[in-house]
């Protein structure tokens, strides 16, 4: 008999949360993911989660001001019941984290250790290192393994979704998605679908984002009826470092640590940065805001560090804009223990110690506060009606969105640290609403007419064979290129009304190219090239939302910043004088409110046009108030603006006035000081380290069609650029794929996704070695005058197709020794138990295993296993004998690391004899040869041997004590 199913789009924090609530609450889960879901984009957030917490509340501060402090730092664009309920959610979020073996920083007296992230004035941030994203993500990971291991999840990793099925009354009844490696289109029924897919960064070309972060899967959604909120939002960081591939976030937490931002008052001054005095360094964030320091929000931050580069000239360097982020004067302890992480990948990619040297940075696209559009039941009290089906459901019936690709948490700009937090708090609160749904409901999409099923399969396969034999169409990599140009001078920083305009017809016109585009491989298995030109044609309609949303709001507010647009400060002159001009001040602020408070609706209309309307914002908890950080005159503005409050009676509800009328023009004559001034893209947003004769080298790359065929070796040409890594290598030949000798050939696959070293996908055999692609550097690799680079896949994993390989066997290893916390429920059960950060610095280096499979490949025993299918055998035998052909071969340093992780942990050492039994059995720690290839070649530099010394011992005493038990 069916069941209710829930399909879950998506593997990060959001949907992984989700998931393990609906399996919790008996309900089966079929849980999509493009990457495996260790990989999902959620393991590069850095530095931390928000909540009240002990210690801030002995300060003054309360589950309302980090209310007030979100809805303020989102210059009040989000609807405040949420917002609400997800901040007094907040301290028992990081309860469930802390029970499920989150290796959080602890003080000396065993507590979670806490930080202070921009926005805020209190210690807020709970963090691991400088590596929570990955910590959160792995203990959610391991929850969701435990349901699958019972039959409740079931995981299609690797798997891309394609839309959402409606029916005929535009109710969601299920999904299509697509095999990434067999390229089969399937339809999935499901009684309501859920997408946590991410955000869109790939649409500007280079972020930080991760390469799966493409906005697919909600332009899916929003071009069959879904409504997309707030597009024109789109966060920019103000610390990132350049690379030819992406653009690689330096955590908030180095700043929240103590780092300080500063350039040298004499521009571009070639001294060594240490040696500048105090007295010539301007720390421009500390100056201009003394209150908040180098931690004001991110928009600001952001802005700041754009115009000290290009309207004041001050950028560090003459011919790449930049200014300092300085840790140097923090103990060297102290950044080991804090932010080891983001150190590591700043020295891995830049070739320098940020321990001794400061880091170089620059702002970069990062995170998207709009997305698709979604509802919530209200409470009498103001937060949410929990367990309601309205709660994140799209205004299709049946289809839901949480994750950075909704717009419910962050308004225009979020804080930091909010992001983890909105993540699995809107994934745990969607799950009851959707299980009590359900539990009403007497039919089941799988008993639903096949011919539905059949038909939205059918559509999706004839599009797929209609891209497949496009002939003489233009190469949508460099298309998506034009389209990262595009969006990066239009709508990043500073937004200019012209600009947009132009912007708007060039994506247009370059959305009917990329509908013409041909491609370079046109076969049947792990095409690639397919799958990138899909997602391609899919970031148009987001990309038209957010230019239209940006060209439409006529004001600034958050990251959308329109310096044409703007409010400066008061001026100079009597009090009597700057006391009228706040007034004035005062009137234009409510009138903009009137105007601007609300949430920018896009529709995507029958003709492919994007169309905009305007709803309300419910703001009646906190009334809306001017964002006033370091804003000349501030003082008299907020005194001005209290009085006007305190005047009125505050229990009337909102205008609801939707009408957009012409600005009013201040009569200060003063000069907005940030972002008048117009940057051409490739100066004001890439890095260039000048120009360089052309150099060339050549790359040899050993080739598989498919799985079991010969190999073969390929080699190509590539043009040198500055910051280049194996990575950026294969993005220009799959753009050319182009041998040496002039042949055409398809890409080369390979695999990839956080391209910072955490998430694991990229590995491959590098000149011999192998390791992670994305932190191999090209310069590093060519040196010593070498002009080949030498690629090649893992030898210890099945091909799937040329670099890239199946790890299913490295994951089965972590079902096998129950690499999971056993934890009673995601209910309200109070913290974990205290930990010394003695216990916590020894957990913690296994914690970042981000199961990569070096340690495997370099394993003398790990060897590879490569089973076919028999005739007649089904899928289901296939995999029952491939997983005891996987239990009974050597399970590998990695798997014996995570025992030592899970067994020493309070609540995981509970079934510490049961990982010990799996230890023992066939393939266990008895087949190691302690040849200790593994810890030389492990990214992380995790001890593994110790950990196989260790468990050898807990073994033993184990074996002896079970012998004496007979």
């Amino acid at each position: 008999m069916a069941e209710h199913r829930v399909v879950m789009v998506g593997g990060g924090l959001a949907g992984l949360s989700a998931a393990m609530k609906l399996a919790e609450l008996g309900v089966a889960v079929d849980l999509l993911s493009l990457t495996p879901v260790k990989r999902s984009h959620s393991v590069c957030a850095q530095g931390g989660i928000n909540s009240v917490n002990d210690l801030t509340r002995q300060e003054g501060d309360s589950e309302w001001k980090h209310f007030d402090d979100t809805v303020y730092g989102g210059d009040f664009l989000q609807h405040q019941p949420p917002v609400k309920e997800m901040c007094y959610w907040a301290p028992r979020v990081i309860d469930l984290l802390d029970r499920l073996g989150v290796t959080f920083n602890r003080t000396s007296e065993g507590f979670i250790d806490r930080r202070r992230f921009g926005g805020t004035l209190y210690k807020r941030t709970a963090f691991a290192g400088a590596t929570t994203g990955q910590q959160l993500l792995y203990v959610l990971d391991e929850q969701v393994r435990r349901w699958t291991s019972e039959g409740r999840v079931t995981k299609y990793e690797f798997w891309d979704f394609l839309g959402p099925i409606l029916d005929d009354n535009g109710r969601c009844r299920g999904a299509v998605a697509q095999d990434l490696a067999t390229m089969e289109i399937r339809s999935f029924p499901a009684d309501a679908v859920i997408v946590g897919s991410g955000g869109p960064g790939l649409i500007y070309g280079r972020s930080t984002m991760s390469m799966a972060c493409n906005g697919s899967a909600a332009s899916r959604c929003f071009r069959v009826g879904a409504k997309f909120g707030n597009g024109e939002f789109i966060q920019v960081h103000p610390t990132a470092v350049p690379g030819a591939d992406k653009l690689r976030l330096m955590s908030e937490s180095a700043r929240g640590e103590g780092g300080r931002v500063w350039v040298p008052r004499k521009p571009q001054d070639t001294r060594d940065p240490l040696t500048i005095p105090e007295a010539e360094r301007y720390y421009f964030l500390e100056e201009r805001y003394p209150k908040y320091g180098n931690l004001v929000p991110r928009d600001i931050a952001t802005r700041e560090i754009f115009n000290v580069c290009t309207q004041e000239g001050l950028s560090v360097e003459k011919d790449r804009l930049g200014v300092y982020l300085d840790l140097t004067h923090i103990p060297r302890a102290t950044l080991d223990r804090k932010l080891s992480g983001i150190l590591e990948i700043y020295e891995k990619f830049q070739g320098v110690d940020p321990r001794d040297v400061p880091m170089k940075i620059f702002p970069a696209v990062h995170y998207s506060m709009g997305g698709l559009w979604v509802d919530y039941e209200r409470t009498a009290e103001g937060g949410l009606k929990l367990g309601s089906p309205r709660n994140q459901q799209t205004n299709i019936p049946g289809l839901y969105a949480i994750g950075e690709c909704d717009y419910q948490y962050h308004g225009a700009n979020r804080l930091g640290a909010n992001s983890l937090l909105s993540c699995i708090f809107s994934g745990l609160i969607v799950a009851p609403g959707i299980a009590g749904m359900l539990s009403l409901q007497k039919s089941k999409a799988a008993e639903g007419p096949a011919k539905l099923y059949d038909a939205a399969r059918q559509q999706h396969e004839q599009a797929h064979q209609r891209i497949l034999k496009r002939r003489g169409g233009e190469n949508p990599y460099l298309l998506h290129q034009e389209l990262g140009q595009i969006m990066t001078r239009a709508a990043t920083v500073v937004r200019y009304n012209d600009i947009l305009k132009d912007a708007i017809g060039k994506v247009e016109e370059l959305e009917r190219r990329a509908g013409k585009c041909s491609l370079s491989d046109t076969g049947s298995w792990t095409n690639q090239n397919v799958v990138f030109t899909k997602a391609l044609v899919d970031m148009f309609p987001l990309a038209r939302t957010i230019l239209a949303g940006a060209l439409a709001r006529d004001e600034s507010r958050g990251a959308h910043f329109k310096p044409d647009f703007t409010m400066p400060g008061l001026g100079e002159g009597s009090a009597a004088e700057r006391r009228a001009e706040a007034e004035s001040w005062c009137d234009t602020f409510e009138e903009s409110t009137r105007r601007w408070l609300k949430t920018t609706v896009a529709e995507y209309g029958s003709e492919g046009q994007i169309d905009l309307s305007f709803e309300d914002v419910d703001t009646s908890l906190i009334p809306p108030r001017p964002r006033l950080y370091g804003l000349v005159g501030a003082e008299i503005i907020e005194q001005v603006w209290k009085e006007r409050q305190a005047g009125r009676n505050r229990s009337s509800p909102a205008d609801g006035i939707t009408t957009i009328r012409p600005t009013p023009k201040l009569k200060n004559k003063q000069t907005p000081r940030i972002g008048m001034l117009r940057i051409p893209y490739k100066d004001a947003m890439s890095h260039t380290n000048g120009d360089h004769p052309p150099k060339f080298f050549e790359v040899r790359v050993l080739r598989q069609d498919a799985p079991g065929e010969r190999s073969y070796w390929q080699r190509f040409r590539v043009e040198r650029e500055p910051d280049m890594n194996v990575i950026s290598v294969l993005q220009r030949i799959a753009a050319m794929p182009h041998t040496v000798d002039g042949s055409d050939v398809a890409p080369v696959a390979w695999d990839c996704n956080c391209l910072e070293e955490v998430c694991g996908a990229c590995t491959m055999v590098i000149n011999g070695q192998v390791r992670q692609s994305c932190s191999a550097l090209v310069d590093k690799l060519l040196s010593d005058g070498a002009t080949e680079i030498e690629l090649r896949p893992m030898t210890k994993f099945p091909v799937v197709r040329d670099l890239v390989v199946d790890r299913a066997r490295l994951f089965r290893g972590l079902t096998k020794i129950q690499g999971w916390v056993p934890v009673d429920g995601t209910y309200d059960l109070g913290p974990g138990q205290r930990q010394s950060p003695k216990e916590q610095e020894t957990a913690y280096p296994y914690s970042q295993c981000m199961s990569c499979g070096c340690c495997l490949d370099a394993c003398p025993q790990y060897l590879k296993i490569e089973l076919t299918r028999h005739e007649g055998e089904t899928e289901a035998e296939f995999r029952k004998r491939e997983q005891t052909a996987f239990d009974e071969a050597f399970i590998g340093a990695h798997a014996i690391g995570q025992t030592v992780l899970h067994n020493t942990h309070p609540t995981g050492r509970m079934i510490a004899d049961e990982r010990l039994d799996a230890m023992m059995q066939s393939g266990g720690i008895q087949d190691c040869g302690n040849a200790q290839n593994c810890v030389a070649v492990c990214p992380k530099l995790i001890p593994l041997t110790t950990a196989i010394g260790q468990m050898g011992r807990a073994t033993t005493v184990r074996a002896i004590k079970k012998w004496f038990d007979k």
